[in-house]
C-alpha cells in the first residue's frame, strides 16, 4: 500500500502601504506556500494616486504577480496628488476702504493638511500669511500702504505633500478724498454744489452751472 503526501513550506508575508490606498487580497501576515504564484492589486484612495510597489520585488503596475518566498516584504506606495483650496472671504465685490492698511481673511483646506499660505499685493513679493486658527481653516494677513484706487492682492495654499492650490485673486478700491472747493463769481447756481464736500480723488464727478436772469455762464 502506497501513499503520497505533500510536504508544504510556508513563511510569513509582510504588506504594508505607504500614503492612503488598499491592497486586495490583503496577504498581510499570512502563511503562503513558498514557491507558489499570488496576486494582489492596489488601489489608491480618493485625492492619491498609486506609484509603485516596492521591496523583495519591484513594479509599477497595481497589479503584483509574485512567487511566494522566504519572509518577502512588498510596500505599495501611494502619492498625494490633490490640490489644497484656499478662498478669501471677506473681500466682496465692489469692496471699498477708506484707510491705508487692511486686514484680509480667508480659510484654506487640504485631505491631508495645508502647511502655509501666501499672499501678494499688488503684484509684489509673495510672503506668509498667518495661521489664525489650526490647519489654516481661518488665515489672515494685513495688507499695507494701500495705493489709491484698484489693488490686487492673491493668494494661494501648499499642502504638506508640497502641491499647490490655484491662484485666487480679489480687487477692492482704497478710497482717498480731498475737500473741493466751488465759488461763484455774479450770479446763477451751481448744481450738485460740491462746495466743502469731500470727494474721492480718482474719480470723475460732474456740476452745472446755471446763471440767474440777466446773467450769463462765461467760463469755469
Amino acid at each position: 500500500n502506497v501513499v503520497s503526501f505533500k510536504y508544504v513550506v510556508a513563511a510569513i508575508l509582510t504588506v504594508s502601504t505607504n500614503g492612503q490606498g488598499s491592497i486586495s487580497p490583503d496577504y498581510n501576515g499570512a502563511s503562503l506556500e513558498i514557491g507558489q504564484t499570488y496576486s494582489m492589486t492596489a488601489t489608491p484612495a480618493n485625492g492619491f494616486a498609486f506609484t509603485n510597489w516596492s521591496g523583495s520585488l519591484s513594479t509599477n503596475g497595481r497589479t503584483l504577480v509574485f512567487t511566494m518566498a522566504s519572509n518577502p516584504t512588498f510596500p505599495a506606495n501611494f502619492v498625494d496628488i490633490s490640490r489644497p483650496v484656499l478662498n478669501i472671504t471677506n473681500v466682496p465685490n465692489g469692496l471699498r476702504v477708506s484707510n491705508d492698511t487692511y486686514t484680509v481673511r480667508g480659510n484654506a483646506g487640504d485631505n491631508l493638511g495645508v502647511s502655509n499660505v501666501y499672499y501678494s499685493l499688488n503684484d509684489g513679493g509673495w510672503q506668509s500669511a498667518i495661521d489664525v486658527a489650526h490647519q489654516w481653516t481661518n488665515w489672515a494677513t494685513p495688507v499695507l500702504d494701500l495705493a489709491p484706487g484698484t489693488n490686487t492682492v492673491a493668494g494661494y495654499a501648499v499642502d504638506t505633500s508640497g502641491n499647490v492650490s490655484t491662484n485666487y485673486q480679489v480687487r477692492f478700491d482704497f478710497v482717498v478724498t480731498n475737500k473741493l472747493e466751488v465759488r461763484a463769481f455774479g450770479l446763477g447756481q451751481i448744481s450738485p454744489n460740491y462746495s466743502n464736500a469731500w470727494l474721492e480723488i480718482g474719480r470723475n464727478y460732474s456740476i452745472t452751472s446755471s446763471p440767474a436772469s440777466g446773467f450769463v455762464a462765461t467760463n469755469w
